[in-house]
């Protein structure tokens, strides 16, 4: 009996250290899934407040998106704009018309209009012009105001302005004046250049 009694005992113990083997494994393997749980946990903490910042930019977000499409927008307008305001061909005559104009709504006279050979640059060509002006200080302001009006696109390249002599009252300037024109097609048409 006394046999029977210890390999009964042997296989309970054997059974209970097998118990508690199992235990201690699954102890172990449950310690590693938390553990896993945890960082996963972590993780998704991490991604849900960095959702949650975006969600309180969203109205900052949007404010610059709008704002950023109404730059470009404005960009393009000025750019539309623009490039109406240089013909194909260069238009000297039609120019010294609107100069004349200018200068009699002014009470500005201008006179020795030369304009220059054609110059022709990558993206556009340039002409420049050449014109001696008289006047009093007043009609000399409102001339160089109002060129800015012109309906083209034009550089000032140089502008001498003599003062009068002591008994007169009238000013002369000489200028130079480049105007733009024949415009790049592949600007004209896509807006950009390849």
């Amino acid at each position: 009996m006394s046999e029977i009694f210890t390999t009964k005992r042997s296989y309970n113990l054997m059974l209970h250290g097998g118990g508690i083997a199992g235990v201690v494994v699954i102890l172990i393997l449950m310690l590693f899934a938390r553990h896993e749980l945890q960082a996963t946990r972590i993780q998704n903490d991490a991604a849900q407040s960095e959702s949650l910042a975006l969600m309180d930019k969203r109205n900052d977000i949007h404010e610059t998106h709008r704002d950023t499409e109404q730059r470009v927008q404005s960009t393009e307008n000025r750019v539309s704009q623009f490039k109406t305001k240089i013909p194909t061909k260069a238009g000297e005559i039609d120019f010294l018309s609107e100069l004349s104009e200018l200068a009699k709504a002014s009470q500005f006279q201008i006179r020795d209009f030369r304009p220059g050979a054609v110059v022709n640059k990558p993206l556009h060509s340039e002409m420049d012009i050449r014109f001696v002006g008289e006047g009093q200080y007043a009609g000399l302001c409102r001339f160089l105001d109002g060129l800015q009006q012109l309906p083209r696109s034009y550089r000032i390249a140089r502008l001498s302005v003599t003062a009068p002599k002591s008994s007169e009252q009238t000013f002369s300037a000489e200028c130079q004046l480049r105007l733009l024109f024949d415009l790049d097609p592949e600007l004209t048409t896509s807006g950009k250049r390849k």
